[in-house]
């Protein structure tokens, strides 16, 4: 595209919305000639490329398998033009759970080889924060579709789904950028991640879940038409060799603790646990709100329990998105 389009500027005398702090996140940037490519060889989705002359771009969920196909990461990725001549060279940004972000930087960097690429920590230099309360934000940032970007001068807006209802948005700028309003802990935006059913994979979940298991591929962040990235042989044979059994489900609980990511999902009808919880954290009302990876056969089931036999009862909940069907894939005769 020739022609630079002006980027929409946001309202700066917007003083008030609520600001959360997001510090169970880390920010890598992947930088080099070869940083868009070296991502799409490594994750389960390419990474949403910047052009010249857009003012919007698109950010997206994927996730980082091992050689088995299982997740080591969820990320929120998407990249950004390194210089304002040149559509060749692009800087890709990751979002990751801070307690897994070292252990995978140090990963893709072993797959680097001769890639023009670095791989950087930057989250010291950022403010990562999340707002739920859009009602006071520009209009520009207002009106982003799902997953869309928009910039104020160098800190990208990206609008994350909605979660009850309610538009969610994560700003990503300098660690001295202009504060909006009073920061709030991170437990409203993790509650909010779980409402909208948004997988986050962390340190005692790494290696347990296919990423169909949670969800992955009906939040778009699954490609099964792109090139190689590793354990994608395992990923597809889940998708078409056959019906899927598990998936991830939402799901709440009355109780005192907050039950940790991979604690057991017990069946008190198959006297045994049956699943794990993914995500999990309290709400303003006391109840907590899950994220389960179970059967699909038991999101009707009312015998279900959190952490053993007599745990808090499982209430299962509807997704905010529908499940795909995923038809047994049959070899065509040749």
């Amino acid at each position: 595209m020739s022609d630079r389009t002006p980027t929409p500027a946001i309202d700066r005398s917007v003083q008030a919305a609520s600001r959360l702090t997001l510090d169970h996140l880390a920010l890598f940037a992947v930088r080099g000639a070869d940083a868009t490519a070296f991502l799409d060889n490594q994750l389960t989705r390419n990474v949403p490329v910047m052009e010249l002359g857009q003012s919007i771009s698109r950010a997206s969920i994927a996730g980082y398998c091992s050689p088995k196909g299982r997740l080591l990461a969820t990320f929120v990725v998407w990249s950004e033009l390194s210089s304002a001549l040149s559509s060749d060279v692009q800087t890709a940004f990751i979002l990751v759970s801070r307690d897994v972000a070292e252990m995978v930087a140090k990963r893709l960097r072993m797959y680097v080889l001769r890639a023009k690429v670095t791989i950087e920590d930057v989250t010291p230099i950022h403010a990562i924060e999340g707002f739920c309360d859009s009602s006071r934000l520009s209009e520009d940032v207002q009106e982003l579709d799902v997953w869309s970007i928009v910039r104020d001068g160098n800190a990208p807006w990206i609008r994350h789904p909605d979660a009850d209802g309610q538009k969610r948005f994560v700003r990503v700028g300098p660690a001295a950028i202009e504060a909006l309003g009073s920061p709030v802990d991170c437990a409203t935006w993790c509650r909010s991640e779980i409402r909208a059913g948004i997988p986050r994979i962390t340190a005692t979940t790494q290696d347990r879940f296919v990423p169909q298991m949670v969800n992955l591929e009906a939040l778009g962040g699954v490609d099964f038409r792109k090139g190689c990235f590793p354990g994608q042989e395992v990923v597809a044979r889940s998708q078409y060799l056959g019906k899927l059994k598990r998936r991830m489900a939402l799901a709440s609980i009355d109780d005192r603790v907050v039950p940790q990511p991979s604690a057991d999902v017990w069946s008190v009808e198959d006297g045994g646990p049956v699943g794990l919880v993914v995500n999990a954290e309290r709400g303003p009302d006391g109840r907590i709100a899950l994220l389960v990876e179970i059967p699909l056969a038991l999101f009707d089931s009312h015998a279900l329990r959190v952490g053993q036999s007599d745990g808090p009862t499982l209430n299962i909940e509807s997704l905010p998105y529908e499940l795909p069907e995923n038809e047994v894939f049959v070899r065509p005769k040749l």
